[in-house]
This record gives C-alpha cells, sequence and structure tokens, in this order.
C-alpha cells in the first residue's frame, strides 16, 4: 500500500471516530437536558357533584434528578392520561418537591383544601401555590403544617 492510501484510511478513521464522537455527545447532552421522566398519578380526587378531578401526582426526570409532586385539576369529563409535570406545570394549582408530604380534599365543588405537611430536616419547599385554577371554577386553600 502506498503512503497515499494509508493517508486516505487514517482520514477515513479519524472522520469515522470524530462523526461517533459528536453523535455521542449529541445523545448525552438530550439525555441530560430533557431527561426520560417517569409520571405516576398517586391519588385522583372527584368533587362532590362529580364536575371536576383533583389529580394528584408525582414524576421525576431522568438524569438531572428532579422530582416534583403536583396538584391538577380538570373537567371530569376531560380524558386523562399520567401527566408529566413538563406538560401540566401551567395547569397545576400546586407544586412541590417529591419529598413533601401532601394531603388533598374537597371541602365542596368550588373549594379544594391541600395541605403540605413540613417535617423537620426536610427541605421540601413549595414551588407553586395558586389560589384559583386555571378556568377560575375553582378556589384553592392551602394549610401548612411544620412539625
Amino acid at each position: 500500500m502506498s503512503a497515499r492510501s494509508w493517508f486516505r484510511v487514517g482520514l477515513q478513521i479519524v472522520g469515522a471516530v470524530t462523526l461517533i464522537l459528536v453523535a455521542s455527545a449529541a445523545l448525552l447532552y438530550a439525555v441530560v437536558v430533557n431527561g426520560s421522566s417517569a409520571s405516576r398519578i398517586e391519588r385522583e380526587l372527584v368533587s362532590p357533584s362529580g364536575q371536576y378531578r383533583a389529580i394528584q401526582a408525582a414524576t421525576s426526570t431522568g438524569a438531572v434528578g428532579y422530582c416534583y409532586r403536583f396538584v391538577v385539576l380538570v373537567p371530569s369529563s376531560q380524558s386523562v392520561e399520567v401527566p408529566s409535570y413538563s406538560k401540566s406545570k401551567d395547569h397545576a394549582v400546586f407544586v412541590a418537591q417529591c419529598n413533601a408530604q401532601v394531603e388533598v380534599e374537597w371541602l365542596d365543588d368550588s373549594h379544594l383544601k391541600i395541605v403540605l405537611n413540613l417535617v423537620q430536616g426536610n427541605d421540601a419547599h413549595p414551588v407553586r401555590m395558586q389560589r384559583e385554577d386555571s378556568l377560575s371554577h375553582v378556589l384553592v386553600k392551602y394549610e401548612v403544617n411544620t412539625q
């Protein structure tokens, strides 16, 4: 093999390795930034008349490690899959870190009560505590207990 042929083979190898490194870096970036999220509905409460549902869910995101517990209010007629936090965060009336102890109960059809129990040494601060849902049909009352 001539020196020119070896040069071409070397150039092809360097190009292939560079392509593999760039593709790997892009994949790693996508996983770290977007992460894979796992969501689960923890509890679903129907309002006394059956008109609304309060869905308490938790979601965690892949490599970054964020975990949130949130409450979303939806009309009972609306079908709901397991909500992801990224899709629900604008409609969530309550958001806290996953280590928060949360209790949800309907007081009546237009009032929902959310209780956040803060345990000493647990830094589960609420991220959002909104007074009403996005459609302004349900008012939310909050109670924060420290133990």
